[in-house]
This record gives C-alpha cells, structure tokens and sequence, in this order.
C-alpha cells in the first residue's frame, strides 16, 4: 500500500480548518467599514504583496547556503582616501570598534598601500577596494609582503576581462584568499526583477571571460563577489536577495560549478531623505535586516546624513549591523524566510521575472 507524502507547502487542515474565505471574512469585521483591497498592497516596482499567502504552488528554498557566518556577516565600512595615512586612521577606529571589513574608495596605482595597510591585519579583517583596476590590483599587491600573501583577504571588484583575467591566473595561486571579480548591479531605478538579472548577467559573463581566456568557469565563481543595494521594503528586498541566490545557484548547476555564492549588500542610497535624515536610521535597519534575512555575506551601512562621512554618522552605521547581529542574531539562522508561503511565493515572482531577462539577453 502506497503512502502519500504531504507536500511542506500544503495548509494542514486536519489541525486548522480555516480557509482563506473564513479568514478574509474574519479581517473585513477587523477593517471596520474598509474595504478589503486596502490590504492589497504593491511593492515601488510594482511587486503585488498580499496580506496572506495560504499556499505557495512551487519552493524557492536557498539552492545555496550562504557562508559559514562564524557568528557573523561581513561588516563593511567605506573609507574614502583623501591621504593615505587619514584613511588608514579612520579604518582602524571602525576595526577597533567593531567592523570586521573595510572598503577603500579613491584608490589608484599611485596611492601609498604601505600607509593605508600600516596595522591593519587583513588576514582576519578583509581589505577591499572599488572600482579596482589592474595597475591599481598590482600595486596592491607589491605592498603585502610576501609571507602574507597567502593569508591576505583581499577584494579587488575587478570586471572580469582578457587584462583581468590574465591578472588572476599570474597571482591566484599567491593570493590564495583574495577575492578578484565582481558582478554588480549598481541600478537602483531598475525593478527588481532587472536588478537580479542584472547581477546574474554579469556573473555569467564574468565565467564566459574565464572560459574564453582558459580559466575554468569554477575558479572565476570561486573568486566571483555579486554587489547589490537592499531598501527599507524589507519583505520584498529579502524574496530579491533569495531570488539572486537561487538563479546563480541554477547557472553553476548548469555550468557544472560547485563553489559557494558571496554577495554584498549595501544599503540604499535612493530610499535616503535630506530633510529628516534621523529617519534614515531606521531605514538603513530595516535595510540591514532585509539584507541578513535575505542572505547577504557582506553588509555596507551608508552614512544615514547623504554626502556626510563624521564621527557619528560612521558610528551608527557600524552599529546599526553590530546590534543587529551580535543583540538580535540574525546570523544565526541560515535562510530563517525559507518555507513561508508569502516568501516563497515572491521569490518565485522575482526569480522567474529575472530568469526571462536572462535568457532574453542570449548568454
């Protein structure tokens, strides 16, 4: 005699009988004369967010587990160099009091990495810098000394192409632990469904440019980090985040890739307001915690004042992601949205939006 197995999706009626007309019946007494489209809502690109989800036709559980957090994600502060001793200056003060990752921005060939490196260990805190170009990757590199080459967590947020590559196949195996490429999708106006693709079509073309150039499709996605910003609509910016990791996850199942997938999140620029920038505090933690939930490795916190990098702005920009990891442990549970109808259901929404984009693109 054959068993059924009960799908992890199917509402359990044998305990809970109530349906989705006894329970619309049940919130129209609750809206008090409303009308019951009032709990309709639709996310800012036009995501349609329902007031509950009793089924979910189809999983998007994670196809990827996001990192070993080792109590943590990667916080990440911006330094921008003005010289290299202030920045180095600054950078320390943020490592001291509880970041556990750096950006520089403003960094070329001519900086002096000696000065900005000076006390920093980025063998434990990684050291990464935007917009990197090759010249500026080599000088980098020149300022590690070479026992500690191997150790040095590096992001380099390279485009991968010929010059590129040819950069990583020369000293991959000397900077076993840094991280050379990156798979941006910087367009906040776009919809979400863009802002996947996007991303998606830019690692795609990043493990192209390795094939092309003879680097296997498993090495460049070893060495691939995917860069995108998370708002304050925490529930459709998480079913975003999921939907980036499951459509990488189906590229490197058809590529053949076994490597695990590193993204990072900033916080958006566009949600921010000048005239009450106190409100962008609780913006930036409801963005933070969108990109915890969704399954960011890397979080960047903005300044909550637009243009203004003091001593308070970049302080409550650490710990906005401080006391949300460390006080309210998100990064305890691995994918803690899988399995919920309304989570599931929108990452399908965004992740099936996205797919088509990629495949329209011909890749």
């Amino acid at each position: 005699m054959s068993t059924q197995v009960k799908s992890t999706f199917a509402p359990d009626t044998a305990h809970n009988p109530i349906g989705v007309e006894e329970w619309k019946a049940e919130a129209i007494k609750a809206l008090k004369g409303k009308e019951w489209e009032t709990l309709e809502k639709q996310s800012s690109d036009g995501v349609a967010v329902h007031p509950l989800y009793f089924d979910c036709p189809e999983a998007f559980t994670l196809a990827a587990k996001p990192q070993d957090f080792k109590g943590t994600w990667d916080i990440r502060q911006i330094v921008n160099i003005n010289d290299a001793t202030s920045a180095n200056k600054t950078a320390l003060v943020d490592l001291e009091n509880g970041v556990n990752s750096i950006e520089f921005t403003g960094a070329n060939e001519g900086s002096d990495f000696k000065a900005l490196l000076e006390n920093i260990h980025y063998d434990l805190a990684s050291f990464a810098l935007d917009k990197c170009d090759v010249e500026t990757a080599k000088a980098l590199f020149a300022a590690i000394p070479v026992a500690k080459q191997k150790d040095a967590l590096l992001v380099l947020n390279l485009k991968a192409d010929a010059a590129s590559i040819a950069l990583f196949n020369e000293y991959k195996d000397r900077f076993a632990k840094t991280t050379f490429f990156v798979a941006a999708a910087n367009d906040e106006n776009k919809t979400r469904a863009e802002q996947v693709a996007t991303a998606i079509i830019e690692g795609i073309k990043a493990l192209k440019a390795g094939d092309e150039n003879g680097i296997a499709p498993q090495e460049i996605a070893k060495s691939l980090l995917f860069k995108i910003f998370v708002n304050q609509e925490n529930v459709v910016e998480i079913a975003k985040l999921r939907a980036l990791r499951n459509l990488w996850a189906k590229v490197c199942a058809k590529a053949g890739i076994d490597a695990p997938m590193s993204i990072h999140a900033y916080t958006s620029k566009a949600m921010m307001t000048e005239t009450d920038p106190y409100s962008n505090v609780l913006r930036n933690s409801v963005a933070v915690f969108a990109a915890a939930i969704g399954g960011a490795n890397i979080i960047t916190t903005l300044s909550h004042e637009i243009g203004k990098e003091d001593d308070l702005s970049r302080r409550l920009a650490r710990n906005t992601q401080i006391v949300l990891a460390n006080e309210s442990n998100l990064a305890r549970v691995n994918d803690p949205a899988g399995g919920a109808y309304g989570f599931e259901t929108l990452t399908g929404e965004i992740a099936k939006g996205a797919w088509k984009l990629v495949q329209e693109a011909g890749l």
